[in-house]
């Protein structure tokens, strides 16, 4: 079972291959630089390091697009949910959100 569609409290009925969908469409919609870092970091498990020389830019910059799609994302997976699953409500939406958050390890902006 996906451990994101185990979470107890989450009191959506969206199947898990749905969800996964959704969280990969809400990346899909964040700028390419800070996707691409955001994949390699959070998904791939790079090191800083190991993430600058495959995107030939400065460590530094890694951090800094890193910040930026932890704080964009929320924002993305938000309205994606909100436009994009029926009848969810606003509230349901911001727990999804933040569970998502939580497991991938992000803190609420």
């Amino acid at each position: 079972m996906n451990k994101i569609y185990s979470y107890d409290k989450m009191d959506s009925n969206i199947p898990a291959n749905e969800l996964t969908q959704i969280l990969e469409n809400a990346i899909e919609q964040l700028p390419e630089q800070c996707r691409l870092v955001f994949r390699l970091r959070e998904i791939a498990s790079m090191t800083v390091r190991e993430t600058a020389d495959t995107l030939h830019i400065p460590e530094v910059e890694v951090n800094a697009l890193l910040t930026k799609a932890k704080v964009m994302l929320p924002e993305t997976l938000h309205g994606y949910l909100k436009s994009s699953v029926n009848n969810l409500t606003a509230s349901q939406a911001d727990r999804i959100v933040h569970y998502v958050m939580h497991y991938l390890g992000i803190k609420d902006a």
